[in-house]
Protein backbone atom coordinates (compact mmCIF):
# COMPACT_ATOMS: atom_id res chain seq x y z
CA UNK A 1 0.00 0.00 0.00
CA UNK A 2 1.40 3.34 -1.06
CA UNK A 3 1.09 6.35 1.21
CA UNK A 4 -0.54 9.42 -0.33
CA UNK A 5 1.93 12.10 -1.38
CA UNK A 6 0.55 14.78 0.95
CA UNK A 7 1.11 12.55 4.00
CA UNK A 8 4.74 11.97 3.03
CA UNK A 9 5.29 15.69 2.43
CA UNK A 10 3.60 16.53 5.73
CA UNK A 11 5.89 14.13 7.61
CA UNK A 12 8.99 15.44 5.84
CA UNK A 13 8.15 19.00 6.89
CA UNK A 14 6.50 18.31 10.23
CA UNK A 15 8.83 15.85 11.97
CA UNK A 16 11.92 18.12 12.16
CA UNK A 17 9.74 20.98 13.38
CA UNK A 18 8.09 18.77 16.00
CA UNK A 19 11.49 17.61 17.25
CA UNK A 20 12.67 21.24 17.37
CA UNK A 21 9.70 22.19 19.57
CA UNK A 22 10.33 19.21 21.86
CA UNK A 23 14.03 20.10 22.08
CA UNK A 24 13.18 23.70 22.88
CA UNK A 25 10.85 22.57 25.66
CA UNK A 26 13.44 20.11 27.02
CA UNK A 27 16.26 22.65 26.98
CA UNK A 28 15.42 24.43 30.25
CA UNK A 29 14.88 21.30 32.39
CA UNK A 30 18.03 19.75 30.93
CA UNK A 31 20.04 22.91 31.64
CA UNK A 32 18.70 23.04 35.21
CA UNK A 33 19.93 19.49 35.77
CA UNK A 34 23.57 20.53 35.50
CA UNK A 35 25.69 18.20 37.63
CA UNK A 36 27.17 19.89 40.69
CA UNK A 37 30.13 17.55 40.66
CA UNK A 38 31.90 17.42 37.26
CA UNK A 39 33.27 13.98 38.18
CA UNK A 40 29.81 12.52 38.76
CA UNK A 41 29.12 9.38 36.78
CA UNK A 42 26.34 10.93 34.73
CA UNK A 43 28.17 14.21 33.98
CA UNK A 44 29.58 13.06 30.64
CA UNK A 45 26.16 11.88 29.49
CA UNK A 46 24.61 15.14 30.62
CA UNK A 47 27.20 17.14 28.62
CA UNK A 48 26.65 15.04 25.50
CA UNK A 49 22.89 15.50 25.80
CA UNK A 50 23.23 19.22 26.38
CA UNK A 51 25.48 19.68 23.33
CA UNK A 52 23.06 17.58 21.28
CA UNK A 53 20.16 19.83 22.31
CA UNK A 54 22.10 23.00 21.52
CA UNK A 55 23.42 21.56 18.26
CA UNK A 56 19.99 20.59 16.99
CA UNK A 57 18.50 23.96 17.91
CA UNK A 58 21.29 25.73 16.04
CA UNK A 59 20.94 23.38 13.06
CA UNK A 60 17.20 24.04 12.93
CA UNK A 61 17.80 27.80 12.99
CA UNK A 62 20.24 27.40 10.08
CA UNK A 63 17.58 25.32 8.30
CA UNK A 64 14.97 28.06 8.72
CA UNK A 65 17.40 30.67 7.37
CA UNK A 66 18.41 28.49 4.40
CA UNK A 67 14.79 27.69 3.57
CA UNK A 68 13.82 31.36 3.75
CA UNK A 69 16.71 32.41 1.52
CA UNK A 70 15.83 29.63 -0.93
CA UNK A 71 12.23 30.74 -1.13
CA UNK A 72 13.13 34.40 -1.61
CA UNK A 73 15.78 33.61 -4.22
CA UNK A 74 13.62 30.98 -5.92
CA UNK A 75 16.27 28.25 -5.62
CA UNK A 76 14.66 24.81 -5.23
CA UNK A 77 18.06 23.09 -4.99
CA UNK A 78 18.89 25.13 -1.90
CA UNK A 79 15.58 24.04 -0.38
CA UNK A 80 16.49 20.41 -1.05
CA UNK A 81 19.90 20.98 0.52
CA UNK A 82 18.26 22.55 3.59
CA UNK A 83 15.95 19.55 3.97
CA UNK A 84 18.86 17.15 3.72
CA UNK A 85 20.78 19.21 6.25
CA UNK A 86 17.99 19.21 8.81
CA UNK A 87 17.41 15.45 8.43
CA UNK A 88 21.13 14.75 8.92
CA UNK A 89 21.05 17.00 11.98
CA UNK A 90 18.00 15.11 13.26
CA UNK A 91 19.74 11.76 12.82
CA UNK A 92 22.87 13.06 14.57
CA UNK A 93 20.74 14.45 17.40
CA UNK A 94 18.97 11.13 17.87
CA UNK A 95 22.28 9.27 17.96
CA UNK A 96 23.83 11.69 20.43
CA UNK A 97 20.79 11.55 22.71
CA UNK A 98 20.87 7.76 22.61
CA UNK A 99 24.52 7.81 23.60
CA UNK A 100 23.91 10.43 26.29
CA UNK A 101 21.03 8.51 27.85
CA UNK A 102 23.02 5.28 27.81
CA UNK A 103 25.86 7.03 29.71
CA UNK A 104 23.45 8.67 32.15
CA UNK A 105 21.59 5.44 32.91
CA UNK A 106 24.81 3.42 33.18
CA UNK A 107 26.18 5.73 35.89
Amino acid sequence: MKMPRFIVQFLVWFLPALVAVIVLLAFVPWALGVPGDPDAGYAEGWRLGFFALVGYLLAYIVFIVLRTVARIAGKPRLTSFAHGFVWIALAAFAGMQLLAWSKILAA
